[in-house]
């Protein structure tokens, strides 16, 4: 299993999903505020719609690749993650860092027994 690549994809995979998360805040706090008031909050809004559909589709993609990494059904995982969304996201992500978490320091603890 190679370490850096699945360190990296988790921080990919938390990074993207922060990004969706503000936005789909930003843009609900803009709907919520009358967009019609003027033009320019239209724009900003419509411009955050798409960084959250782009931001949301690198969450799937990264956190299947890292599901995929880890051996467990990427299939599975995003489908959970789309049917119980945003809740299933968060789950997601909470516990895909600990299956890592887990993976690396047993890993480690492995690497530590053999060479001693």
């Amino acid at each position: 299993m190679d370490h850096p690549a699945i360190a990296s994809l988790l921080k990919r995979t938390q990074w993207s999903f922060a990004a969706s998360m503000v936005s789909l805040l930003i843009v609900i706090l803009l709907i919520a505020s009358d967009m019609t008031a003027a033009p320019w909050i239209r724009t900003v809004g419509n411009i955050l719609v798409y960084l959250f559909l782009i931001a949301g589709i690198a969450f799937l993609v990264f956190l299947g690749m890292l599901v995929h990494r880890l051996e467990r059904s990427a299939f599975l995982w995003l489908f959970l993650v789309i049917l119980f969304f945003p809740l299933g996201a968060v789950i997601a992500i909470v516990r895909v860092r600990q299956i890592v978490q887990a993976k690396l320091q047993g890993s480690s603890q492995l690497g530590a027994a053999n060479g001693s």
